[in-house]
């Protein structure tokens, strides 16, 4: 134990002071000098589990006679300190501490060798790379420092050089080295596609066995590489795609954002939000760790739900806030268009959004994202001045009227009509007010629909759009970039090998890992490019 202290000066003695391990007194010290900080050490032997460490203040003294400077005894405590486990690898020692201290200084070993020791695999795991011996060295000389200059101990040498890892260029980015000179591009290394490769799927560094495979020269491999993506897919840290990609994608990012009007919606709390949010991460980690049909994200007859939840939905047997597996058949609801967290977000306050609905399915679904509104054109509530009495459906007629608005809207309004069932908030509803629901549409290519249930069914006939939209938003994410014309053949790759495979997950992400734009780094797009992580 390191404590450092100070006192100031009253009466005839110093201040004491008691080191105490669970309220009981270990040990007394005397803080001598005027406001001169002391540092005390004391070894202690502690057996394992949680302890109370405390300081003890054991003579206060006040003399109200005395020169000002002198009348009041007080202690002051900068910091104290548990330094260890000491003991050259005690079996007492933490397993977390042997696991990182596999080396320490002796007669015969000097402190930059074992620290050398120690830092080299560290640093091998953090920089994602082999590491020069000039690298090693740079760091053990931290540590050699610390402890011969500072005369520190060699575990807060350890501390040092472990710091100074962590904010190294090294680790907060992935570098990846421009092409030759007379070169437009460049195939990576297996140690940059293997952290390609762990960043996109788990956003996390490479693990033990994807750098074995990058030293032994095999992960660039096709059949190494589809047994990686399988393994990785399979793994919990895939839930990081959901986490970051989904998010993204389907914009549940902008959930924390949403506000249902409170007065219109006074059920809508913080519980049943999360609740929507974790609805759709959950459907989208099942498709992913049991590789199933991306298919599913539109056409899934199963969803995961808790009691608040399913008590929005008006299903019955769910109890608790623990998430289970419902079936969605014979009921309205099928994939993400109609979860509630969806819905949620692509409303207004106060009322359902077909706009913003409609809008929501072209950009994210069928990847026709349309032109932002000319100048000038007022929100749908400013349109026009007399609306009473007109339900939504006809206000949208009347917004339509403008030609500056009629373009997009006749492709996005039918759209997001076709949803109207669907309140606010997500719940199934015959009227809107005193009115009964319209919920169908005619669509700019003809198809005409009445009702949720076959609006969905056109969107899914709508396959090879879904998955080419979806393939670019992934392949968005994998590479930290916008897509630019050369990435066609990217994404044509990918759409053959998922039409191959019965659209599985691990065939959009095999496309998209083993295609030259995730494969190579090239001069013109990239070569500014630093993705911090």
């Amino acid at each position: 134990m390191r404590i450092e202290a100070a006192q100031t000066e009253a009466g005839p003695d110093p201040s004491k002071m008691e080191l105490l391990i669970d309220d009981k007194p270990v040990k007394e010290f005397e803080v001598t000098g005027h406001r001169k900080p002391v540092v005390v050490e004391h070894d202690v032997q502690i057996a394992g589990g949680k302890r109370t460490i405390g300081v003890a203040f054991t003579n206060d003294f006040y003399d109200e006679k005395a020169p000002e400077n002198r009348r009041d005894r007080n202690l002051g405590i900068k910091f104290v300190e548990i330094i260890g486990p000491e003991g050259g690898g005690a079996p007492q020692w933490h397993e977390t501490h042997r696991r990182f201290v596999t080396a320490v200084p002796s007669e015969s070993v000097p402190v930059k060798s074992a620290a050398a020791t120690v830092l080299r695999p560290m640093l091998y795991r953090a920089f994602r790379r082999p590491v020069s011996d000039a690298e090693v060295d740079r760091f053990a000389s931290l540590v050699e420092q610390t402890v011969t200059q500072h005369k520190e101990t060699y575990e807060y040498g350890l501390f040092v050089a472990v710091q100074a890892m962590l904010v190294s260029p090294e680790f907060l980015f992935r570098k990846e080295a421009d092409p030759e000179a007379n070169q437009t591009e460049r195939v990576l290394n297996e140690y940059e596609v293997a952290t390609r490769l762990s960043y996109f799927l788990w956003s996390s560094m490479p693990d033990d066995q994807l750098l074995q495979l990058a030293e032994n020269k095999r992960l660039l491999d096709r059949s190494v590489l589809r047994e990686q993506i399988e393994r990785m897919l399979r793994d919990e840290k895939s839930a990081s795609l959901g986490q970051n990609f989904a998010s993204q994608w389907l914009n549940l990012r902008n959930l924390a954002d949403v506000r249902p009007n409170p007065e219109v919606f006074p059920e809508f709390d913080d519980a049943l939000r999360s609740a929507m949010g974790q609805e759709t991460l959950m459907l989208f980690n099942t498709i992913v760790r049991e590789d199933r049909s991306v298919d599913e994200f539109l056409a899934a007859d199963y969803t995961f739900v808790n009691e608040r939840l399913a008590k929005h939905y008006g299903i019955n047997g769910v109890i608790g806030d623990q998430y289970v597996k419902v079936s969605l058949q014979g009921t309205n609801r099928s994939g993400v268009l109609t979860h509630a967290s969806i819905l949620t977000l692509t409303s207004n306050p106060g009322r359902t959004s077909p706009v913003k609905r409609g809008k929501w399915i072209l950009e994210n679904i069928l990847g026709d994202a349309p032109p932002p509104a000319p100048p000038g054109v007022p929100p749908l509530e400013e349109s026009t001045k007399d609306v009473t009495g007109l339900s939504l459906r006809e206000r949208l007629e009347l917004h339509r009227k403008d030609p500056g608005c009629a373009s997009c809207h006749k492709a996005m309004d039918p759209l997001g009509m076709g949803l109207e069932n669907f309140d606010a908030i997500g719940r199934w509803r015959e009227k809107d007010g005193e009115k009964p629901v319209d919920a169908s549409g005619d669509l700019p290519s003809g198809d005409k629909f009445s009702g949720p249930a076959e609006l969905m069914t056109i969107i899914r006939s709508r396959q090879e759009k879904f998955s080419r939209t979806l393939i670019e938003r992934l392949l968005v994410y994998s590479l930290g970039r916008g897509l630019e014309y050369y990435d066609k053949c990217a994404v044509d790759q990918t759409l053959g090998l998922m039409k191959e495979r019965g659209n599985r997950f691990s065939a959009l992400v095999e496309g998209i890992v083993t295609s030259d734009a995730f494969l190579k780094k090239s001069l013109n797009r990239e070569s500014t490019v630093g993705e911090a992580q």
